[in-house]
């Protein structure tokens, strides 16, 4: 493996790392490979458009039967952005390096971006920013989160969605109660094209309410389509708290094993939850799916 930095005569820095074929062993427990790059760290900087950002160019053997996720020693930054400056949904930055989930060859330039929304603040506020960065979703007006307001299904279709790339689905008319022209039409259809997310017998229903254990299972079944599910010591739901239903038992014993939510603490996985508490969920699974 080799990472090779250049400091051109302007002071433009670039950054190369090629990867063998080698380097992509799964890990014996199962999951995708994860590929740590050793020498020094990249020194990033540049503003969240990518300007005046290091150009990492990233080198994978040119067919790849799984993800891989790349670990990049860096100086600093919070997102990874591709060479056209669109942001990496599956990455993270922390302890000094960027983990990114890559399918083939990229570009990337890793920046800070943050501070997107003024209604929240703590941790609800660090979650926001988190998934705001990685165009996951953009608030409900200016500058504004609605951390209190209730999730529904048609939000996190569409977050989920966006993970996955925002592909174009095969088709708008899955759903009779999603007309080809709504905002969430393009990720309802996905969701029901990849089995994501699955309709209620009469329709989507986009509007209804979205309780913590719902989400949760929309999570586990994004996981197994993505080819990004790690094995964990419970699958079977013996480990989900009394009072889970049942057909969320399976999805909630991985989240608790996972550390995307802890009994007793997240209060009641039956109940609604807000955008707040939705949002710090999809950050700690961002960072469930790119850190091991």
């Amino acid at each position: 493996m080799e990472t090779v930095v250049k400091t051109e005569k302007d002071g433009t820095v670039t950054a190369a790392v090629t990867v063998p074929q080698t380097a992509l062993t799964p890990p014996k427990e199962g999951g995708v490979p994860l590929v740590e790059i050793p020498g020094q760290s990249i020194p990033t900087g540049g503003s969240g458009t990518g300007e005046g950002s290091t150009a990492i160019a990233v080198d994978l053997p040119g067919a790849l039967d799984t993800p891989v996720i790349v670990a990049i020693p860096v100086t600093d930054g919070t997102v990874v952005l591709r060479g056209d400056g669109t942001p990496v949904a599956l990455s993270l930055v922390e302890d000094g390096k960027a983990y990114v989930v890559l399918e083939a060859s990229e570009e990337l330039r890793i920046v800070t971006a943050g501070d997107f929304f003024d209604d929240v603040e703590g941790a609800a506020k660090a979650a926001a920013d988190f998934g705001a960065a990685r165009a996951l979703w953009t608030g409900t007006g200016e500058r504004e989160f609605s951390p209190e307001m209730i999730m529904n299904r048609a939000m996190l279709a569409t977050v989920l969605w966006r993970l996955n790339g925002a592909e174009d689905p095969n088709g708008l008319e899955l759903f009779p109660d999603v007309p080809p022209e709504a905002w969430f039409a393009s990720a309802a259809a996905w969701g029901g094209e990849t089995g994501v997310v699955q309709g209620t017998g009469a329709g989507f229903a986009p509007d209804v309410a979205l309780t913590a254990e719902q989400m949760l299972v929309m999570l586990y079944r994004y996981t197994t389509y993505a080819d990004l599910l790690v094995p964990v010591a419970d699958d079977t739901g013996a480990g989900a708290p009394e009072g889970t239903s049942s057909w969320a038992a399976e999805a909630v014993a991985w989240a608790i094993n996972a550390g995307l939510v802890r009994p007793g603490e997240d209060g009641d996985l039956t109940a609604p939850i807000t955008r707040a508490q939705a949002a710090e969920i999809m950050r700690g699974y961002v960072g469930y799916l790119v850190r091991r």
